[in-house]
C-alpha cells in the first residue's frame, strides 16, 4: 500500500482487494483499504459488492464497518438481489438505519 499499489485493482472475477477483505471479514484491512480510497460500493463482474460479500459470508463486523463508512444497500447484483434482501441481521439494520 505504502509503495502505491492500487486500492480498487481488479482480478479475473472483478473483484477487488476490499471485496476480499470483507469476504473474509478482516476488518482491519478493510479499515485500511478504505481510508486509503478503495471505492467501499465496487461491482465485481456478478454485480456483488463488498457488502453483498459480507452480508453473504455472515461477517456481521465488517457489514457494520461498511454500512458505516457508506456502503449501499441497495445495490443489486446480477441475480436482482441488495445485501438488504439478502438478510441484513437485525442489528445490521438498526446500525445502517441509524447512518
Amino acid at each position: 500500500m505504502k509503495a502505491g499499489a492500487n486500492t480498487n485493482a481488479r482480478d479475473a472475477l472483478g473483484r477487488t482487494p476490499l471485496h476480499t477483505a470483507a469476504e473474509t471479514g478482516a476488518t482491519d484491512i478493510i479499515e485500511l483499504l478504505v481510508t486509503r480510497g478503495a471505492d467501499i460500493n465496487a461491482q465485481a463482474r456478478d454485480g456483488n459488492t463488498p457488502l453483498h460479500l459480507a452480508i453473504m459470508k455472515k461477517r456481521q463486523k465488517a457489514a457494520l464497518y461498511l454500512l458505516a463508512r457508506g456502503a449501499n444497500p441497495e445495490i443489486r447484483n446480477q441475480a436482482g438481489l441488495s445485501p438488504r434482501a439478502i438478510g441484513l441481521p437485525t442489528s445490521v439494520e438498526r446500525k445502517g438505519a441509524a447512518r
